[in-house]
C-alpha cells in the first residue's frame, strides 16, 4: 500500500535519486531551450550507431525526449512510492535505475542537439 509521502521523501536515497533526476530533465531543457529555436526547416531528431540518422521532423518534436524523461521519473517513482512500504530496498533500486535512465536520456539530448548545432 502507499506510503506516507514525507516519510517517503525523507529516505535519502528517494530524495537524492528525485533531486538528481529533476536536474537532469532540467539540464536537458535548459540546453534544448537554449540551442535550439524555432525555425520553419527539419532538424535531426535520432541517430543510430548502425543506420546513422533515422529521424527527421519539425523542432518542436524535441521536446518529446524530455517528456519522455519526465514521464519515466513520474510512473518510477509512483511504483516506487507504492512498493515503499514492504520492499524499500526494491524502491530505493528502481529510484537509483531511473536516474541513471535521466543521466543516459540527458547525454542523447546532448548528443542531438549537437548535431543539430
Amino acid at each position: 500500500m502507499f506510503y506516507s509521502v514525507r516519510l517517503y521523501l525523507r529516505d535519502r536515497w528517494i530524495l537524492g535519486s528525485v533531486s538528481l533526476s529533476i536536474i537532469f530533465i532540467i539540464a536537458g531543457l535548459w540546453y534544448i531551450l537554449t540551442n535550439i529555436h524555432p525555425t520553419g526547416e527539419s532538424i535531426f531528431l535520432h541517430y543510430n550507431s548502425i543506420f546513422g540518422i533515422d529521424l527527421i521532423g519539425e523542432w518542436w518534436k524535441i521536446f518529446v525526449l524530455p517528456t519522455v524523461s519526465f514521464l519515466a521519473l513520474f510512473a518510477n517513482g509512483v511504483v516506487a512510492w507504492w512498493l515503499y512500504s514492504s520492499e524499500r530496498v526494491v524502491a530505493r533500486f528502481l529510484m537509483a535505475s531511473s536516474t541513471i535512465f535521466e543521466l543516459a536520456l540527458l547525454l542523447q539530448i546532448i548528443l542531438i542537439v549537437s548535431l543539430n548545432t
